[in-house]
């Protein structure tokens, strides 16, 4: 069943031509940094990562206010990362809000066609919607877009007036609190704990020299460690048996040996899945 939803395609720019300079290995491991960051700029806004593949990612958010900071947000990431022997990394975005349906993982409908168009006529480094999806934001978050020269070629593609997102010119205008500006706290054996810009790591495992100190026996010595990085608070697995995390409104998952960001509020298990017998459960929320 369609609703209307606003999706969002991003991919890393000139992939093909970063292989060919730096080699595979030197690429791959750009390209996963980019997609890595791009990643958090879909969580940080509500998002949801649809489909991976290679330096393309797919994204879905409610309405095209949160795509739209979404959008500044990952251009901004991804230029901040330092070249790569010589290569400066870049993205290209386009993003639609329209009528899309999800089923058995795919994600169909007018709103995908014309995101995938966008982002094909986008230059590294540009973030581009059409005049119907801008028509839909808020006043004060229309003064974020910049219309193109009306009637070219790239608009002739599409049939509609396009607009770029100036992520350049500071702060993209009513921005919500985004994770930066978050604390995380944690809730565990009674006792809770704040991370802030203060304190900004924490480490959890069965030794005594960790922050947190972990009862349950299958939890490895040093299991997990929380930190904020990018402006993002990101939980890394250390253990043996893993770390099932689950983000409230999302199924659980196992993080093993992997890292993930943090959002909104959830359960973090260590060694066990949270709802097994004997669980050892922490709480976390990012608050203001």
């Amino acid at each position: 069943m369609e609703r209307e939803l606003s999706v969002l395609f991003a991919d890393v720019a000139g992939s093909a031509k970063l292989y060919a300079k730096l080699g595979d290995a030197e690429a791959a491991y750009a390209v996963e940094r980019c997609v890595k960051r791009m990643e958090r700029s879909v969580e940080g806004f509500r998002g949801r990562v649809v489909k991976l593949a290679g330096g393309e990612l797919m994204a879905v958010f409610a309405g095209p206010e949160d795509a739209v900071h979404a959008a500044g947000d990952m251009l901004q990431r991804i230029d901040d990362l330092p070249p790569v022997s010589g290569v400066k990394l870049a993205v290209r975005l386009g993003f639609h809000h329209g009528p899309a349906a999800e089923e058995g993982g795919e994600l169909t409908g007018d709103a995908v066609g014309r995101a995938a168009r966008l982002a094909g006529l986008a230059r590294a480094g540009q973030a581009l919607t059409g005049g119907d999806t801008v028509a839909r934001l808020p006043e004060l978050l229309q003064l974020s877009m910049r219309a193109l020269e009306p009637g070219s070629d790239r608009e002739k593609i599409v049939g509609v007036r396009l607009f770029e997102v100036l992520w350049q010119d500071g702060p993209i205008s009513a921005r919500p609190s985004s994770p930066a500006a978050l604390r995380l706290r944690l809730h565990y054996a009674g006792r809770s704990f704040v991370l802030d810009e203060r304190l900004c790591r924490l480490s959890l495992g069965r030794d005594a020299a960790c922050d947190v100190l972990v009862r349950d026996r299958r939890a490895s010595r040093q299991h997990a460690r929380l930190e904020r990085r990018d402006g993002d608070w990101m939980l890394a697995d250390l253990s043996t048996n893993g770390t099932y995390v689950t983000i409230d409104g999302a199924a659980e998952v196992l993080l093993h040996r992997g890292e993930m960001a943090l959002r909104g509020a959830g359960r973090i298990a260590f060694a066990a899945p949270a709802d097994s017998a004997g669980a050892d459960v922490a709480e976390f929320e990012l608050v203001p």
